[in-house]
C-alpha cells in the first residue's frame, strides 16, 4: 500500500472560532490507511495570534499542528506560505481549507479516493452554506450559496481553495504560484488554477468531500453580492493574460466588459419593477453581468470597485 503525507492548510485572519472549529474538523478525519495528516495553519495576522488562539479553545488538535506567520498581508502570500510549508514538512499531497469552513469526517478521504481514481491532480468538493441565522427568503430561492450539482469525477477546468487537494508533483512540475498582484482583491484561486489546467493538470469534482461554511448575516445582503461581483475583473484579466486566452487584449477584453455590463444592465432594468412585489432576488440576480461587466472595465483602468478580501472583519 502506498504511503501518502497530506498536509492540510488553513489560512486564518482573525476568526479565532472560525479557526478553532476548522482545525477541529480536520482533527476528527476518519483517515484511509498509510495516510500521515499534517495540518499546517498560516497566520496572516500581522500581531500573529493564531497559536494563542488554539491554545485557549480546548478543541481536539491534530497530532502534527504546525502554525507558521506570513506577515505580509494578502491571501496570495498566505497561501504561497502554506504551499512552501507543505514542501518543507515533505507533503505528497496538499489540501486547503478555510477558516470559516467545518470538514465532515470523511472528507480528506473522498479527496483521496478520487484522485486515486481518476489520475486526477486537482479535485475540488463542495462548500456546503451554514448559515447562522435564517437567511432571506429571496436568497434560499437564488441559490447564491448553494454549489453546483455535479456527478463524481466530473472534469473541471478551475476550482476554489476552500476545499481542494492538490498532488505536490503537478506544482514542482509547473511552478504555479498564488500571484501576489492580487493579493487583497480576491481571485488569486481563480488565476491559479487557470494556470494549472493550462499546464495540462487533470481537474476532476469530489461530490462527497463536503465541508461546510459558515455564512454570517452580513453576507446575505445585496452590497455584499454586488461586492463579490465587482472582485471579478482583475483576476479574469489576469487569468486571460496567463493562459494565453485571445480576450485578453485590450480591445477585446473593453468590449466584452462592454457588452456585459449594456446586456446586465437591460435585464435589471426590464425586472426592476418586480422589486416592490417581492421580485428582489430577481433584480439582485440580474444585477451580476452588469457587475462583473463594470469590473472589467475597471480593471482595465486600474480600479478595484469591490472588496478587500484580508481587510474584511472577523466573520466575513
Amino acid at each position: 500500500m502506498t504511503h501518502r503525507h497530506v498536509a492540510v492548510c488553513i489560512l486564518t485572519y482573525r476568526r479565532p472560532q472560525g479557526l478553532a472549529d476548522a482545525v477541529a474538523s480536520v482533527a476528527r478525519q476518519r483517515l484511509p490507511e498509510a495516510t500521515q495528516l499534517s495540518v499546517i495553519v498560516v497566520d496572516n495576522n500581522p500581531a500573529a495570534t493564531a497559536e494563542a488562539t488554539l491554545a485557549r479553545a480546548g478543541i481536539p488538535r491534530p497530532a502534527n499542528l504546525i502554525v507558521v506567520h506570513e506577515p505580509t498581508p494578502g491571501v496570495a502570500a498566505a497561501r504561497n506560505r502554506a504551499l512552501d510549508a507543505a514542501a518543507e514538512h515533505g507533503a505528497d499531497d496538499v489540501a486547503f481549507l478555510d477558516d470559516d469552513d467545518v470538514a465532515e469526517p470523511d472528507w480528506l478521504a473522498a479527496l483521496l479516493a478520487t484522485r486515486t481514481r481518476f489520475g486526477a491532480d486537482v479535485v475540488a468538493g463542495p462548500a456546503l452554506p451554514a448559515f447562522t441565522h435564517t437567511p432571506p427568503a429571496w436568497v434560499t430561492r437564488g441559490g447564491y450559496f448553494t454549489p453546483r450539482d455535479r456527478p463524481e469525477g466530473t472534469p473541471l477546468d478551475g476550482a476554489a481553495t476552500h476545499n481542494v487537494l492538490i498532488a505536490r508533483d503537478v506544482l514542482r512540475r509547473t511552478e504555479v504560484r498564488f500571484d501576489t498582484r492580487l493579493h487583497t482583491a480576491g481571485g488569486e484561486d481563480t488565476v491559479f488554477f487557470a494556470e494549472l489546467h493550462a499546464h495540462g493538470a487533470r481537474m476532476v469534482w469530489s461530490a462527497h468531500a463536503r465541508v461546510h461554511e459558515t455564512i454570517p448575516p452580513h453576507r446575505t445582503t445585496a452590497r455584499w453580492l454586488w461586492r463579490r461581483w465587482l472582485t471579478y475583473g482583475r483576476s479574469e484579466l489576469l487569468r486571460r493574460e496567463k493562459v494565453g486566452a485571445h480576450g485578453a487584449r485590450r480591445g477585446r477584453f473593453a468590449w466584452t466588459g462592454l457588452r456585459r455590463a449594456g446586456y446586465g444592465l437591460v435585464l435589471t432594468l426590464v425586472v426592476l419593477p418586480a422589486w416592490p412585489f417581492g421580485g428582489k432576488g430577481l433584480v439582485i440576480k440580474r444585477t451580476k453581468a452588469l457587475c462583473r461587466g463594470i469590473s472589467m472595465l475597471a480593471a482595465l483602468a486600474r480600479v478595484d470597485p469591490g472588496e478587500d478580501k484580508r481587510r474584511t472583519p472577523p466573520g466575513a
